[in-house]
């Protein structure tokens, strides 16, 4: 008879060991990049949140621009709602076009250089860059970058320049002489 002869049909101590750090050190990595991941996609998430309440803000200033309300000139701030993690930080100053090195000398022909006067005093600029942040607690307007719109007042008639004629005899300010 013959006896039976032992094999090696295990795994060793070694072995096991070593997929088990094999194991771990996947099992970690996984874990750290789906955490990752949960946090983007929570900033990412709360970057769009406000992004919409600014630009729902910034919406129903140009709707009361354009029904005639401009804002005022300066700075003001606060709370979306109460309990909201979020705050509003609005900027409003006069913007100005630098006129061309090459314009001509007497008053600009285009009504985007004329100087408005509006409800709020005849000093107001027809062109109003208006800033406005969202902020999270805690956050500066440093840290964000702002979304940006422009309100421009349109000129009344007595705020347009007397139009000049070209040498083709159109009026540079006749809507139809760019056509």
């Amino acid at each position: 008879m013959k006896t039976p002869t032992s094999s090696n049909a295990g795994f060793t101590l070694v072995e096991v060991l070593l997929a088990v750090v094999i194991l771990a050190t996947v099992g970690t990595t996984l874990s750290t990049l789906v955490m990752e991941g949960v946090h983007n996609l929570g900033e990412a998430r709360a970057k769009m949140e406000a992004i919409e309440l600014g630009e729902d803000r910034l919406r129903e200033i140009q709707e009361a621009a354009r029904g005639g309300e401009l804002p005022e000139l300066g700075s003001d701030e606060g709370d979306f709602e109460e309990g909201s993690a979020y705050h509003w930080v609005l900027n409003v100053e006069p913007f100005s076009l630098p006129l061309p090195e090459n314009a001509p000398e007497g008053p600009p022909t285009s009504s985007l250089f004329v100087q408005g006067s509006t409800q709020q005093g005849a000093n107001q600029p027809s062109i109003l860059k208006v800033s406005f942040w969202v902020l999270q607690e805690g956050q500066e307007t440093e840290d964000r970058v702002p979304m940006e719109i422009f309100v421009v007042e349109g000129p009344n008639e007595t705020q347009l320049p007397e139009p000049t004629t070209t040498g083709s005899g159109l009026s540079q300010t006749d809507p139809d002489a760019t056509r």
